[in-house]
């Protein structure tokens, strides 16, 4: 289980969400949990079992990709993930594995697109933080 801290922040035509979690590997899970709650969206049956490979140019643009590369799978073929590990991290690439399923229903939201708008990863001494915004 973990132990993910998440916040809606409201925008006239985006949604975004803060979320906070005790070390980098744990923020990329946690923002991922938070998207498919922004979304409204939760697995169903059949179960699957995937790894994503990212490589991007620093910590925010991982961060953007790994979104989007969830955004892109849920809106293409409807796959949500429910337990997300991560396998290798640096702040240039990551390596997780994915377990999920197809959504139950339909997204509560749809999430278009995630944005470079008010993105920031940070890390301090109560742990990662990041906010990140998504047009709907």
């Amino acid at each position: 289980m973990q132990t993910c801290v998440y916040e809606e922040l409201g925008h006239t035509a985006e949604v975004g969400m803060r979320v906070g979690a005790p070390n980098a590997e744990q923020l990329f899970v946690c923002a991922a949990q938070g998207l498919y709650t922004l979304a409204g969206v939760a697995a169903g049956e059949p179960r699957l079992q995937e790894r994503i490979m990212l490589e991007s140019f620093d910590i925010e643009s991982l961060l953007v990709d790994w979104l989007s590369e969830l955004v892109y799978r849920l809106d293409t073929v409807g796959h949500v993930y429910e337990q997300i590990s991560i396998e290798s991290w640096t702040p240039t690439r990551l390596t997780a594995h994915l377990t999920g399923g197809v959504a139950a229903a339909p997204p509560q939201r749809a999430i278009k697109a995630v944005t470079y708008h008010g993105l920031r990863v940070t890390a301090g001494e109560q742990g990662w933080e990041a906010e990140v915004y998504f047009d709907i």
